[in-house]
């Protein structure tokens, strides 16, 4: 799944990484980019994914593949150890702030799992913001049109990594 969420975070910042898989396809979704993944090693489908860089660099990451769903958080100001793990706070607008362990793929960014995928939808879904704390630093992004990227990824899923209809 770490290399899964490594291509999200490529596909936001507009590039794929042949290190990671191949892109089975990638598009547009609104603001945000998506795409399905195969895996490196066997060439069969892994995941889908989608997210968007932010002004300031900043990119926010939604994936879901056989582990289930996560989040990728990248911070160009971080300095984080690889593969060490760190406290994550995240919540959105108003809502019951969730505390995560995330686990850093690079240095500058973070992968979260998202527990639970229905309430964390419905946040979505009804909320404009979602703020982001880990070591001191707080970061905001703008979720418009999310909730259509996470509902247009689990369809992907369900459709084994062949491209649904918007």
């Amino acid at each position: 799944m770490v290399r899964t969420v490594c291509v999200a975070l490529s596909v936001a910042f507009g590039f794929i990484g042949s290190a990671h898989g191949a892109s089975l396809w990638k598009e547009r979704l609104g603001k945000w980019a998506v795409e399905a993944q195969s895996d490196d090693q066997t060439g069969a489908f892994s995941a889908c994914g989608g997210g968007q860089k932010f002004d300031g660099g900043n990119v926010l990451v939604f994936v879901l593949g056989k582990a289930g769903w996560t989040m990728g958080v990248n911070n160009s100001n971080w300095q984080l150890a690889k593969s060490s793990r760190y406290d994550v706070r995240y919540w959105i607008d108003a809502y019951e702030p969730e505390n995560a362990s995330g686990v850093a793929i690079s240095s500058d960014s973070i992968e979260l799992p998202i527990r639970d995928i229905s309430a964390f939808y419905q946040n979505v879904r009804d909320g404009y913001r979602m703020f982001v704390y880990s070591g001191g630093t707080r970061q905001e992004f703008e979720i418009a049109g999310a909730a259509q990227l996470l509902s247009y990824i689990d369809r992907c899923v369900k459709a084994g990594g062949r491209k649904p209809s918007a």
